[in-house]
């Protein structure tokens, strides 16, 4: 007989929580043994049956305020019906997609997941690792060392079901985990979404009958022009950005002068609010052939928004662009989120969004950055250029570099050096580069100790020792590490690491917390709401007892108002 709680245990597991105490009921029985196939039975009461989790790639913390009076679809609900962490921030340094979504998804660090970034070194087989590459099936999340929120869900009960889909592979495979039933993501080349043999579920002939509806060609030859606004855009800081001689504005063509649909524009498809509006379609395929959400068993739908994130580094958080693409995610998810009502039923799904990282606004514009923000320049590139030469001036000819930032430890020791010491010489050399503000060592990871730096804990949480450089840079803040146009992310600043985090749970209030959290605390506390166990040694905690007391809050001051109204 099956140990993991019925629906009723689980919602009296919920009310203990939010009390600040938890029963046996919530502690080991929840864990459960296989159990029949229900898919398709009527659940049994009321508690979520489904939880969606929503991952928007580069959207900033301040999106939702600074946009807040244009969203009247799905972000605008769950503003008006969640509980909004303000203050929310990813604390590790490298604030990448890969990165991110990992750390969302299993409440530890990079330094603990391992998934430092979107690719890493080998030092022993001396290549570049793809972070979800994997040799035998393509793709997987084999690099992943942690556990994810599925792959609880998977543990307590097997008979849950765990699908992630994305624009980006790693996106979609990081968010599913280990244990997931199948995980989705565009192909660019032929405008189809894929998987891997990892899941069994790459050649599924419902997943060929979706592809076979060819969506985006529906697209094909119509522009992409922004939702018509009356508001006064400067008051909400968009701007006009110059566009040079050599681009154009709205409307944008998706593709290039070709007459038939092919990867041009397929990738140009996957830039644009389009490619968001595509994944829903997905969402909705794997709900209904799926039946998440349909009976006794807890099942997670994980989704990566991934086109902000193209239309962000194209042009900057100032951008039309930027803003169309959110008021029409806006809208799918509007559109998305009465979907679920229908199929699973009303406040029968817990919905948590947040996002992978941030960017930087253009340097151009310094929106809120130091006056000397700029992007790279010549004399920044060949600063960077010459590291190796200058290295090599100090220890004499040889190859002491495997990689950009990655020592040659053999090199090293058959000369007699010191590879710490070694180490600190590269990154004295990139210190006097002058867009860097410091040059971290693995020494200075390992040695743990408190530092006076307040950015040091943000780059020890970002160091794996298998996996990380033996330097790892700081550059000054504002400051874009490439020439081109358009921004980028990955910094430990607060443009990079101020997300939101956003919860609808049904049953439960609405409101703004503005304590500060951590990325880290977003699993577990999921967890806690639909009572799952989480392994030791998360880096992250459950917020629910800040949820609840807010919720308290509201009702005593509900509760006053209504004592000093007067007497109809």
């Amino acid at each position: 007989m099956s140990t993991r709680p019925s629906p009723s245990t689980l919602t009296l597991c919920l009310l203990l929580i939010l009390g600040g105490a938890c029963s046996l009921a919530c502690s080991g029985q929840v864990a459960g043994e296989n159990r029949p196939d229900t898919k398709g039975e009527t659940p049994s009461d009321s508690s979520p049956r489904l939880i969606l989790l929503v991952i928007i790639d580069q959207a900033r913390s301040d999106y939702l305020t600074r946009f807040r009076p244009l969203f009247h679809g799905g972000l605008g609900r769950l503003l008006d019906n969640g509980i909004f962490f303000t203050q929310a921030y990813h604390e590790h340094a490298r604030t990448l997609t890969a990165s991110g979504h990992a750390t969302l998804v299993t409440g530890l660090h990079p330094a603990h997941h391992g998934i430092i970034g979107n690719q890493w070194f080998d030092r022993e087989q001396r290549e570049d690792v793809y972070c979800v590459g994997d040799t035998v099936h393509g793709r997987s999340p084999g690099h992943l060392l942690g556990s994810t929120l599925g792959d609880w869900l998977k543990k307590s009960d097997p008979a849950s079901l765990v699908y992630a889909a994305s624009g980006k592979d790693r996106s979609a495979i990081l968010m599913g985990g280990h244990e997931a039933d199948g995980a989705f993501w565009y192909d660019q080349a032929t405008g189809q979404f894929t998987s891997s043999s990892y899941y069994g579920d790459s050649s599924s002939s419902w997943l060929t009958a979706f592809n076979d509806r060819k969506i985006p060609d529906q697209s094909f030859a119509a522009p992409w022009s922004p939702i018509p606004l009356e508001a006064d855009l400067n008051s909400f800081g968009i701007v006009k950005l110059d566009e040079g001689a050599f681009t154009t504005g709205f409307p944008r063509a998706l593709g290039g002068p070709s007459a038939i649909p092919g990867p041009g524009f397929y990738t140009d498809y996957y830039a644009s609010p389009a490619g968001d509006r595509y994944l829903a379609h997905l969402a909705r395929e794997i709900v209904q052939r799926k039946s998440l959400g349909k009976d006794d068993h807890l099942d997670l739908l994980a989704l990566s928004f991934s086109s902000l994130d193209s239309v962000g580094h194209a042009y900057g958080p100032e951008s039309r662009e930027v803003l169309d693409t959110l008021l029409r995610l806006d809208l799918v998810l509007g559109e998305l989120l009465s979907f679920l009502d229908r199929e699973v039923g009303e406040n029968r799904t817990l919905v948590a969004l947040s996002s992978d990282h941030g960017v930087l606004p253009l340097p151009e514009l310094h929106a809120g950055l130091p006056e000397k923000s700029r992007r790279f320049t010549t004399g920044d590139i060949l600063c960077h250029q010459a590291a190796g030469a200058r290295l090599r001036e100090r220890l004499g000819d040889g190859d002491w570099l495997l990689d950009d930032f990655y020592l040659n430890p053999a090199a090293i020791a058959a000369r007699g050096l010191d590879l710490h010491k070694v180490a600190r010489q590269l990154a004295d050399i990139y210190e006097d580069c002058p867009a860097v503000r410091r040059a971290w060592t693995a020494t200075d990871m390992e040695a743990g100790e408190n530092h006076s730096d307040a950015f040091f804990q943000l780059y020890v949480n970002n160091y794996q020792p298998q996996r990380s450089p033996d330097v790892m840079l700081q550059m000054k803040p504002g400051i874009l590490p490439y020439a081109r146009p358009g921004t980028s992310h990955g910094s430990p600043y607060s443009y990079d690491t101020h997300v939101p985090v956003l919860l609808m749970v049904p049953g439960f209030g609405s409101g703004r917390i503005e304590e500060k959290i951590h990325t880290v605390d977003l699993a577990p506390t999921i967890a806690a709401l639909v009572g799952l166990n989480v392994p030791a040694g998360l880096d992250g905690r459950s917020q629910v007892d800040m949820m609840q007391s807010l919720m308290d809050l509201s009702t005593r001051t509900e509760a006053a108002e209504s004592r000093s109204s007067p007497t109809r």
